[in-house]
């Protein structure tokens, strides 16, 4: 986290800080993390991402309403067998890899609000 301080561009810190949750939470099966913040008409919109390009994130809109809610009501949310699809098509080696999860782990998205 030292990283983020000498940092000075916002949308670096925000991938150092998402690099170092997952380092850090790999042993607990977190493999991912993405960052929401609102935009100017606050909608939460991906910021930073570990795995996936920005422009290539699709959040379902599940997980647009359920992201809504935990910021509005400051609560973790958990979705449960939320469809891999949209990542199946990102590159190879993730296809690969997701692929491999999907056969023997659950996939499930926490959205957790800082606030």
């Amino acid at each position: 986290m030292r990283a983020t301080n000498c940092e000075e561009d916002m949308e670096h810190q925000l991938q150092i800080f998402a690099r170092s949750l997952v380092e850090v939470f790999s042993p607990l099966g977190i493999h991912d993390c993405m960052l929401l913040l609102p935009n100017a008409e606050g909608i939460l919109t991906p910021q930073a991402s570990t795995h996936l390009p920005l422009k290539q994130i699709p959040l379902s809109p599940d997980e647009e309403v359920a992201a809504a809610w935990a910021m509005a009501q400051a609560c973790t949310v958990d979705l449960s067998n939320v469809s891999l699809a949209p990542y199946l098509s990102i590159s190879n080696t993730s296809q690969e890899m997701v692929k491999s999860r999907k056969s023997s782990v659950q996939h499930y998205v926490r959205l957790i609000p800082l606030l």
